[in-house]
């Protein structure tokens, strides 16, 4: 005969806790955020980050966004299969980035995305997660959303997404100064995504180029060959 079945939920709290864990620096994470922006075709990110009063640090995109069908899937944690086929430029194959990346710093991440003059806001805060003990996911109303830092650049965009990371515990955790961790911590990344993404902030053929920028100061492209340097020598090869 067959086994009695046990339905075995797991435990919200414990599992997000645990998931933050996954070995993500702040420049991984934000560099996941921006393989999401460039697969919705994206050409302007910004990056904003706020050190005083509440900490923040926003991604804003205007790629092609998303409808709130598809960001409710998207907020979902396992939302697609790793076994469907997808596309050459889909990052997510776990359906996991978005979060674990964005949970992995912070304990409030909220994405709004706009799509056909439809602006759609989510949000996962896991102290709501653990006082709740279940898997609730707060939707933004009007007024949540003209709350939210940066809006306004979204709303002028004919589609793109925004995403917020908010209660920046990790980030902070054990520093003397919120204010001058943060901004060091920043500034390694501008360096860092500088490198990681030269391919896009370059002008070439096979792609346009991108912009991205850290509080309004543009990302140079940043060559790890130094294929421009003057005491760089193009190796010929043997015809």
């Amino acid at each position: 005969k067959a086994m009695r079945e046990i339905e075995h939920p797991p435990h919200a709290a414990s599992l997000l806790e645990s998931m933050r864990s996954i070995g993500y620096t702040l420049e991984s994470a934000l560099a996941d955020i921006l393989d999401n922006s460039l697969s919705a075709n994206a050409k302007n990110i910004d990056i904003e980050f706020r050190p005083y009063d509440e900490p923040y640090i926003a991604i804003i995109d205007d790629g092609h966004g998303m409808s709130s069908v598809i960001l409710e899937r998207a907020m979902r944690h396992g939302s697609t299969n790793p076994l469907d086929s997808r596309a050459a430029d889909d990052m997510g194959r776990y359906g996991l980035g978005l979060k674990t990346s964005s949970l992995s710093q912070c304990r409030r991440m909220t994405v709004i995305s706009k799509q056909n003059f439809v602006i759609t806001g989510l949000c996962w805060d896991l102290d709501v997660v653990i006082d709740r003990q279940s898997w609730i996911m707060l939707e933004l109303d009007n007024e949540d959303l003209a709350n939210i830092p940066h809006i306004e650049e979204l709303s002028k965009r004919s589609s793109g997404t925004l995403v917020l990371w908010q209660k920046l515990d990790k980030l902070i955790a054990g520093e003397v100064s919120v204010e001058a961790a943060l901004v060091g911590k920043m500034a390694h990344v501008y360096d860092h995504l500088s490198l990681v993404f030269h391919r896009f902030l370059k002008k070439e053929d096979r792609h346009p180029k991108i912009d991205i920028s850290l509080n309004g100061k543009k990302l140079p492209p940043v060559d790890p060959f130094l294929t421009e340097h003057q005491a760089t020598q193009k190796l010929e090869q043997d015809s």
